[in-house]
């Protein structure tokens, strides 16, 4: 098939399943969607980034401003509808499953690359973030495009796609800080991959210097505004404090949140903030209760965390089928249909890509194959501490897809 083909192939089949999946279930909205929202209304109506209801609009840090900024365009041009933001988000996720089918080219033969792409087009996870109010469809988009661009500007004068490739990490950072280290990480890669001259090497650095160039006036607002070092948002120290008590059920987040966590001192001032300032205090209180945390039973936290990680990167899907029940439950009631069909997400969009990447790890060479590995693997790293949802680890399915293409023609060669 030739390249335009499948490419226009790719796109309409993820189009199609984006839509339906719209057309079925709505857009979805989550408990963070409202806050998405209000800055949104506040930023294109006041000009103010701020989460208060009215005047005064005070200034926050607890969002990443992006996702926001792009809601409150939205705003402006009075689309800021739930179906109108699920509807864009689907013809952006759609492109991102063109640009799995060009990355994996890049690392397997055209076969493999579109079995990828086609598995993109049609994975339940990415459907149901496309149709969330949630920034991960936007940072997914994002992150795909920055490693399109560094690809493709790796060796072409002038270094404007290399710029834009850092610019692009530094705009997803700014929608999610887990991407503050990327630009860095991956311009390391590219340095440590093959012999070049000098002068090509020194280009790589214009990624992350392009980054902080975008991310440095947001920080420089959000310190200021909190009287101290604040890289993109505060609230930050939840996702590494929460894990930290492992006493807690964080399989039960309806009572995690609404009714453990109001009793608990860090929970409290965080709930109390109600300036930046206080923001600020408060995770740094956080970060200090969990090295308390977990110096007081180390035994437990890590038990905890082997506990919980997994549910990172094995999953049944539950918001895109509904069934927001366990595996065991749904077995114990004799729910086999629902079962079947857990398992069977589990096994094709879970288990069988990521093993397959596992292989393509050790079997599949060259500077893509080495990104997309960073990209994955860094994602799976960097969680090993944090707050755990099967959410944020969508941004690194492309490249876990495209590692899986790669992984797969290893096989494929040896058979």
């Amino acid at each position: 098939m030739k390249p335009t083909r499948a490419a226009a192939l790719v796109f309409l089949a993820a189009l199609l399943a984006r839509v339906l999946f719209l057309c079925l279930h709505g857009p979805l909205l989550a408990t963070d969607s409202e806050s998405y929202l209000r800055l949104a209304e506040n930023l294109a109506g006041h000009g103010a980034f701020s989460l208060s209801p009215g005047p005064p609009f005070v200034p926050t840090i607890r969002r990443a401003p992006l996702y926001p900024a792009f809601l409150g365009l939205l705003h402006l041009a009075g689309l800021l509808r739930p179906g109108v933001v699920a509807a864009l988000q689907a013809v952006v996720d759609s492109a991102v499953a063109v640009a799995v089918l060009v990355l994996a080219a890049r690392v397997a033969g055209p076969a493999w690359a579109l079995a990828a792409a086609l598995a993109y087009a049609v994975h339940p996870g990415a459907i149901a973030a496309a149709a969330s109010l949630l920034g991960e469809a936007l940072f997914t988009a994002l992150l795909v495009l920055a490693v399109t661009l560094l690809v493709r500007g790796r060796d072409r004068e002038p270094p404007a796609l290399l710029c834009a490739a850092g610019a692009v990490f530094g705009l997803a950072a700014l929608c999610r800080p887990i991407a503050l280290f990327l630009p860095f990480l991956c311009a390391a890669v590219l340095l440590a991959g093959r012999r070049a001259p000098q002068r090509g090497r020194t280009r790589l650095l214009l990624v992350p210097l392009a980054a902080l160039c975008v991310i440095a006036p947001w920080a420089v607002r959000c310190s200021r505004a909190a009287g101290r070092l604040v890289l993109v948002q505060g609230a930050s120290a939840v996702n590494v404090y929460v894990p930290t008590r492992w006493d807690w059920d964080q399989g039960d987040e309806a009572r995690l949140w609404h009714v453990l966590a109001p009793g608990d001192e860090y929970c409290r001032r965080l709930t109390a903030a109600g300036t930046p300032a206080a923001m600020a205090a408060a995770d740094a209180f956080g970060y200090r209760q969990a090295v308390a945390n977990v110096r007081a039973d180390t035994g437990a936290y890590l038990r905890s965390r082997a506990r919980t990680v997994p549910h990172l990167v094995l999953t049944t899907f539950d918001v895109f089928t509904g069934f927001n029940q366990s595996l065991a439950r749904a077995r114990a009631e004799g729910r086999w249909a629902r079962l079947v069909v857990k398992l069977a997400l589990l096994a094709l969009f879970s288990l069988l890509p990521l093993a397959l990447a596992v292989i393509g790890l050790f079997r599949a060479s060259g500077e893509v194959a080495a990104l997309c590995v960073t990209l994955w693997l860094s994602t799976l790293l960097v969680h090993l501490p944090l707050w755990i949802e099967p959410r944020f680890w969508l941004p690194a399915v492309p490249f876990l897809l495209v590692g899986a293409a790669g992984g797969g023609a290893a096989l494929a060669r040896r058979a």
